[in-house]
């Protein structure tokens, strides 16, 4: 093998690292991007059970309320 072969199949190790690198960290951003949505989404569905049961408690709190009178 002669210099300028060895320097080619470098410069191609070195892409082909590249591009798997690139690659991978566009997988890790996504991943975050999903992660994030996911955690957003579950956040919400929380908030809305917590009104939804504090709603729930209150009209049920007025309902004994009334029941007494």
């Amino acid at each position: 093998m002669d210099i300028e072969s060895i320097n080619k199949q470098i410069q191609i190790e070195k892409d082909s690292y590249n591009r798997d690198l690139n690659r991978l960290q566009q997988e890790i951003l996504n991943l975050k991007q999903r992660h994030q949505r996911i955690i957003s989404d579950l956040q919400r569905q929380k908030q809305q059970i917590i009104k939804q049961n504090t709603n729930e408690n209150v009209f049920k709190l007025i309902y004994e309320k009334l029941e007494k009178y």
